[in-house]
């Protein structure tokens, strides 16, 4: 972690490459081998972590092949994830998060990619009927909102934290059993809370006319998170007045 800002919450797992189902109406022989190909290609690129490489070959299991599933869905989202995560900017979520404002990415192809294909989480958590797959779809979101987000650009922090501690908590709803789901709310929630504990123990520091630990407990937290001073404008210049008044 840096300052206010934190990286890798557990994924939820490994990508899941699709089974492969024989005698499919729509598949002929060739086109069940080339089907079989294009996921272990996938998933040794994967295994490889070229992320690109597997979004590409997943990506022509949907629209050459036309295959569609929840699971196929999952795993294209997965590899847009990461391909954002490792190869793009930082700030991709921003405009997820603006419901389809493509605007600052229209020269950015990669990126764009990846938001059309991150957006399939959304979709499985609204209509997927397997809600182990919804589960994770949703823990992913909140992953990714967190991970492809500069934080320092969200202009309402409390509002962004609110956002992905749903997201969590709508996964572990679909799931119980999702214990990265529970283990990602855990975390976000002690970080939303983490201005709210710092000043109970401060207060009760100042309280017990411990001004100098007060001060120092209240200026590493607001190095650790700004947020801190945000929601308590003005409290360490007091406190420094206190502490000054107290030493004469």
């Amino acid at each position: 972690m840096k300052g206010a800002q934190f990286y890798i919450i557990a994924i939820a797992g490994s990508i899941t490459i699709v089974a492969v189902i024989y005698g499919v109406a729509l598949f002929s022989k060739s086109d069940v081998a080339v089907y079989n190909r294009s996921l272990r290609d996938a998933k040794k690129a994967y295994a490889q972590a070229d992320y690109k490489t597997t979004l590409s070959k997943l990506r022509y299991v949907e629209d050459s092949l036309r295959h569609s599933s929840d699971e196929l869905k999952l795993n294209l989202a997965h590899s847009a994830f990461l391909v954002a995560k490792f190869n793009a900017s930082n700030n991709i979520m921003n405009d997820i998060l603006k419901k389809g404002n493509l605007d600052s990415l229209k020269k950015q192809e990669q990126e764009i990619e990846a938001v059309a294909y991150l957006m399939y989480y959304d979709t499985l958590i609204k209509k997927s009927a397997n809600n182990s797959i919804a589960s994770i779809a949703s823990n992913q979101m909140g992953v990714a909102a967190v991970n492809l987000q500069d934080t320092n650009l969200v202009d309402d922090q409390e509002k962004h934290l609110n956002e992905v501690i749903d997201y969590f908590k709508v996964a572990i709803k679909k799931d119980p059993s999702n214990l990265d789901a529970r283990y990602n709310y855990e975390l976000i929630k002690k970080k939303k809370d983490f201005p709210k504990r710092t000043m109970e123990k401060v207060k009760l520091l100042v309280r017990q006319h411990k001004y100098q630990l007060a001060y120092d407990v209240l200026a590493e937290a607001i190095q650790k998170d700004p947020r801190v001073d945000k929601l308590n404008s003005g409290y360490l210049v007091r406190l420094e007045s206190i502490m000054n008044i107290d030493k004469k």
